[in-house]
């Protein structure tokens, strides 16, 4: 939670796991993207993933467990379940539509969900939006990257992994939508003009042997600055990076929305 005078937002733990419309964004904008990007990878698989439901569920942490400690929004095929038991549940065969742009993308992508606290002690959920570059149009949920140089190996069927260190977990606070820079390690506390953008770049390194892991994390693990994997990791795998835009415009006039939900209660009230 970060917190200040003005604005109070609450989020728990991020739990799990195509090209450029140049015409959408400034020529500049789109020069430098490209060439930051093709500094770091030599392929790019970059798809919107549009929000198939908010449910309490979390079935890599908490298999089995509903509802789980807090909400997700999850985007990818329909197979999604509260197991997701690798042993009797095959996605691809049970999956039958997806969000994702590639339509045999059956893969689940979740994240947690943002909440904004009013001055009354209510909260509103805070609504995901497209990415600005590109996908302004996708009905929220994420923006998903595969990023590989040179040569990598292929997630096997049922990889899962987590992200719930940190370590590569950045926010900015955008000014608009074409706004694009490292951001922080600290989540904003303060009116971002155009909503809040989260990063997540998952390992790249894995041990070769185990699908998931007890932690879903030791099984896997980040590069060295060189780009080289640790002994024990030594097959390298897709970076997977995500991207979740949350729509924080509606509060940045917190006197408003709190008249507005206090006569909204009333209401409710006298009804």
């Amino acid at each position: 939670m970060q917190a200040s005078s003005r604005k109070t937002y609450e989020v728990k733990g991020f739990d799990s796991f195509s090209a450029y419309n140049r015409d959408s964004m400034p020529a500049e904008t789109y020069r430098i993207l490209m060439n930051n990007l093709t500094a770091l990878c030599d392929k790019i698989l970059r798809q919107p993933a549009p929000t198939q439901l908010h449910e309490s569920i979390e079935s890599v942490v908490f298999p089995g467990v509903a509802p789980s400690p807090h909400l997700h929004q999850v985007s990818g095929g329909d197979a999604f379940n509260v197991t997701m038991d690798t042993s009797v549940h095959d996605i691809p065969s049970t999956a039958i539509c997806t969000t994702c742009t590639p339509l045999d993308d059956f893969s689940n992508y979740w994240t947690a969900v943002l909440f904004f606290r009013a001055q009354n002690g209510t909260f509103k959920r805070v609504n995901t939006v497209g990415d600005g570059l590109g996908f302004n149009a996708s009905n929220g949920g994420q923006t998903i990257y595969y990023l590989t140089n040179g040569s990598v190996t292929a997630f096997a069927p049922g990889f899962r992994m987590t992200l719930k260190e940190y370590p590569l977990l950045f926010f900015t606070c955008l000014e608009n939508p074409w706004t694009r820079n490292i951001g922080t390690t600290q989540f904003p506390n303060t009116t971002c003009a155009g909503g809040i953008m989260a990063t997540i770049r998952f390992p790249t390194c894995w041990n070769s042997v185990d699908l998931d892991s007890a932690d879903h994390q030791s099984h896997t693990a980040y590069p060295s600055s060189n780009g080289t994997c640790p002994d024990i990791h030594l097959v390298t795998i897709p970076q997977v990076f995500i991207k979740t835009f949350w729509d924080t415009t509606p509060f940045n006039d917190e006197d408003s929305l709190q008249k507005a939900l206090d006569t909204n209660c009333t209401k409710q009230t006298i009804e």
